[in-house]
């Protein structure tokens, strides 16, 4: 009887320590990019109120030190400019610098077009999980302009080794590309 109890009591333990191993290792990738979709249009408005004469280049929301955060990036001739914003509190500015452009980035930094984005973030990321055939929420989405200077969103989904990066045309919504990283 002691031999089955300790048995059935070892065998218990260790499907509990399997569930909990399965749950940590999903919640390391829990962050839903879906939940934050401002306009871009007020996201720019937000950046260049604090960055007067710099020309934006690039949103991002993602989950920086597991908080939700809208990251920017602009520049003028001289400098470049980030500033990261609390996506759960678009007023809240958490952090904001520019620095001196280094010679090699000027001819890197490209001026997001937003006349070309027509393409709600709700819309891009919807139409991107469809793309991408994967049954969890996007890790994260980005806009910015592409070598051959359309606009463009940057989605990526990720679930547990597979890695997918989806790109779509901000203007259309139509696929450019699907990356797959195993």
């Amino acid at each position: 009887m002691n031999k089955k109890l300790t048995i059935t009591g070892v065998i218990g333990m260790l499907s509990l320590m399997l569930v909990g191993c399965g749950e940590s290792s999903n919640s390391q990738h829990s962050f839903d990019a879906t939940k934050y979709v401002d306009s871009p249009e007020k996201l720019a408005k937000q950046f260049n109120e604090t960055y007067k004469g710099y020309q934006l280049s690039e949103i991002k929301v993602d989950d920086s030190a597991n908080k939700a955060i809208y990251e920017m990036k602009g520049f003028n001739d001289t400098e470049e400019a980030e500033m990261k914003v609390d996506a759960t509190q678009t007023t809240k500015v958490m952090k904001s610098h520019s620095e001196t452009m280094e010679p090699d980035d000027k001819n890197e930094n490209t001026a997001l077009n937003m006349e070309q984005v027509q393409k709600t973030p709700k819309e891009v990321l919807r139409d991107a999980k469809k793309i991408a055939n994967m049954d969890v929420n996007a890790q994260s989405w980005e806009l910015k302009m592409d070598k051959s200077g359309q606009a463009v969103y940057k989605v990526e989904f990720e679930k547990g080794h597979i890695t997918k990066e989806v790109t779509l045309n901000a203007t259309t919504g139509e696929k450019i590309s699907v990356h797959n990283d195993d």
